[in-house]
């Protein structure tokens, strides 16, 4: 096979026998994608740990919100989400009957 794997069936061989050694059976294939799969995840593992070592240290200097204040702001999301619900289905079911008569013209 070639250096595009199973795309070498309707490519042919690339001609290059060092590219053609590492794709010519499944298991080649196999182990080849693996490894570079392996190299792109150390690579990009090891270009993060310069944006992630600050960010630990700002994140210890955090000051969390305990349970209770947590609660009390999740409830009053929640409480405006339905608010919200409330009012656009309200102005759905007030609007609904101009739409269907302004599409009726």
């Amino acid at each position: 096979m070639g250096k595009f794997g199973d795309l070498t069936l309707s490519l042919g061989e690339s001609g290059i026998n060092f590219i053609d050694f590492f794709f010519n059976t499944d298991l080649k294939r196999i182990l080849t994608g693996s490894f570079l799969i392996l190299v792109g995840t150390l690579v990009i593992i090891y270009l993060a740990i310069p944006v992630l070592r600050p960010s630990v240290a700002e994140m210890k200097k955090v000051t969390w919100p305990t349970a209770k204040v947590l609660a009390i702001d999740t409830a009053r999301v929640f409480g405006f989400l339905l608010f919200l619900m409330l009012m656009f289905t309200l102005y759905g079911l007030a609007l609904d009957p101009l739409f269907k008569w302004l599409l009726s013209l």
